[in-house]
């Protein structure tokens, strides 16, 4: 199932100051790019897949869980992971993500452990998806979008309901050859991100040509070295931003190897704003 692509959408009200159990944070549709997350998401995610497949694992874990279409990946806030497309096919995905208290999450089923769960029909579910995406972003009705979210969460729980028992998330397919040639690549770029790793000294240490190598990180995760790296240093960089007060903007460049005013250029680059009024902006809404 493919639907037209919803950009990401984001609502920053505070939705405890009116005494609701939950509120959405983002919500939209896209292919999706690869991910790894450090210090895991502020939010509680929900995945759809629509079409492709893709393959998910929490950080530093051996076995990847497949994630094919029907399938929905619940990944509960704060939690440490990675994901990555799987194949040549582009993977479609659809998500929200929202916050609430603990105690609201764990009464519709949400603790916090990832789950994957079996879908009977997406349609349902990805209809919600579009009708709270057209109800957030700059002109958040939140009010409207919980109420959409109470919605999406029953139909979820009314499609899973014959198949409550979660897969386990490490009872993964085993990787292709080429796919764990580029995965080990990707966690050693991932764990040693403020060396400065050149693709030579990359391709060397994993005795593949440097064309070789790139053109297996095209294949496997639409990227290549250079491009993986650069992804997930300014995610790094934005999850040090909105956890780490106490680092300077200085201090989180050489973190994740790079001179800090070239730094700034890429972070803006991608972000829009620069790393000081992006943590600006993150300290404003979690205060609200």
């Amino acid at each position: 199932m493919t639907i037209e692509l919803l950009p990401l959408r984001t609502n920053f009200s505070n939705g405890h100051q009116s005494g609701l159990p939950f509120t959405v944070y983002t919500v939209g549709s896209e292919n999706q790019t690869p991910i790894a997350r450090v210090d895991g998401f502020s939010a509680n995610q929900l995945i759809i897949t629509l079409s492709g497949k893709g393959i998910f694992r929490f950080s530093g874990a051996k076995e990847w869980k497949l994630l094919s279409p029907l399938s929905m990946l619940y990944i509960p806030a704060s939690i440490p992971h990675e994901y990555f497309p799987d194949g040549e096919e582009p993977w479609q995905v659809a998500f929200i993500s929202f916050t609430g208290k603990s105690d609201s999450t764990a009464a519709w089923g949400f603790g916090g452990v990832p789950e994957l769960l079996a879908l009977q029909d997406s349609s349902r579910l990805i209809g919600l998806i579009s009708d709270i995406w057209g109800l957030s972003g700059l002109d958040n009705d939140i009010w409207s979008t919980t109420e959409l979210l109470l919605v999406f969460l029953t139909e979820l729980r009314k499609q899973s309901s014959s198949n409550r028992e979660a897969v386990e998330i490490n009872s993964g397919r085993p990787l292709s050859y080429k796919e764990s040639i580029v995965i080990t690549a990707a966690t050693f770029l991932q764990d040693h991100m403020e060396r400065g790793l050149t693709i030579a000294e990359l391709s060397e240490r994993f005795g593949y040509s440097q064309r070789q190598l790139t053109r297996l990180f095209r294949q496997v995760l639409g990227a290549t070295p250079i491009e993986y790296l650069k992804r997930i240093r300014m995610q790094t960089a934005a999850a040090l931003l909105e956890s780490r007060e106490d680092m300077m903007i200085t201090q989180i460049a050489l973190r994740i190897g790079m001179e800090p005013i070239y730094f700034t250029r890429m972070f803006k680059s991608m972000y829009g704003i620069p790393p000081s009024q992006y943590r600006n902006q993150q300290a404003r809404i979690s205060y609200q």
